[in-house]
């Protein structure tokens, strides 16, 4: 078992590690072989959020890096880091819906704006014809209204997804940080590992199924 000593700079020092790689895990190669930034496609708001899930990812990596080999733990942590690739990647794209679920909420105002207006013409109008009309107008502008609430909650539950990803993501890293303080021959380090990770890849099929559903609100054309 490490000395507590060794315990407290390993502590300390993965996160700098993992300061020192975030720019060359920032960005990928391209499919011709051109270097590209796996944010490139969020928005400053996405990129702002998605700063925690990668950073997380991170300091998995630098942790994974450092296991060396030969032990249940340096298995473990292997499997750890694809798992945090992945889980960012998902975190990505979510975030990727999101902002184009938040481009279709653009038009809420002037719905609003519309409907004070048609409001204010019923009350005003003595005529039976075009109050009739006024209120088939209302009616559209609430159902379309209502569409703008689905989105909002849909927006609610992609946020939720997220913050279920990095809690997972800061759990592994926790367990992993510990796991390597341990005597790799105890293995319990191992078995929290393990379980960790079995946590997290349940965890994300919740993620992928509120991404799954707030995509059908995204006109094909947005979608990418």
């Amino acid at each position: 078992m490490f000395s507590p000593v060794v315990v407290v700079l390993l502590v300390l020092v993965i996160p700098l590690i993992a300061i020192a790689v975030a720019f060359f895990s920032s960005v990928r190669k391209g499919s011709a072989g051109a270097v590209t930034d796996e944010r490139a496609d969020l928005d400053p708001e996405s990129r702002s959020i998605y700063s925690a899930t990668r950073k997380l990812r991170d300091e998995i990596t630098a942790l994974a890096d450092s296991a060396g080999t030969g032990s249940a733990v340096s298995f473990v942590a292997q499997e750890s880091r694809h798992e945090a690739d992945r889980v960012a990647e998902q975190v990505r794209k979510t975030l990727v819906v999101r902002q184009q679920l938040k481009k279709l909420l653009h038009g809420r105002s002037q719905l609003e704006i519309d409907r004070a207006r048609l409001e204010r013409q019923r009350n005003e109008t003595g005529s039976a014809a075009e109050r009739e009309s006024i209120e088939n107008a209302l009616a559209a502008n609430q159902t379309e209204f209502a569409h703008y609430q689905e989105i909002e909650t849909q927006l609610g539950e992609l946020d939720a997804a997220v913050r279920r990803a990095e809690a997972g993501l800061a759990e592994l890293r926790a367990r992993l940080a510990v796991g390597m303080s341990r005597d790799a021959t105890a293995g319990s380090g191992s078995d929290d590992l393990r379980e960790s990770l079995a946590n997290l890849r349940a965890l994300t099929i919740s993620v992928d199924e509120a991404q799954a559903l707030a995509r059908d609100s995204v006109p094909s054309g947005d979608q990418r």
